[in-house]
């Protein structure tokens, strides 16, 4: 069904996807899309901080690192909340 005028799409929870992760830099470029194997790597080393803007699927539009997670779930495990882009 087409959402109301001005209403995002639900957020929905899914699988982490094994690739397609992307974010967005400090200086505003979009960099990926990355491996989950890498984004897992490269948040074990802290490289991630709450604000940054991130998407699993370029289908969905980026949303703040700490909204991503389901709570209490570990960053690139099993799950993520995507947040899908509003068409038109």
């Amino acid at each position: 069904a087409p959402s109301l005028s001005g209403y995002p799409p639900a957020r929905r929870l899914a699988t982490c996807p094994g690739n397609g992760w992307e974010y967005v830099d400090p200086t505003g470029k979009v960099q990926g899309p990355f491996s989950l194997e890498k984004m897992r790597l490269w948040h074990q080393h802290k490289f991630f901080y709450p604000a940054l803007l991130m998407r699993c699927d370029s289908a969905d539009d980026f949303v703040p690192f700490a909204e991503l997670w389901p709570l209490g779930a570990p960053p690139f495990t099993i799950q993520v909340i995507r947040q899908p882009r509003l068409l038109g």
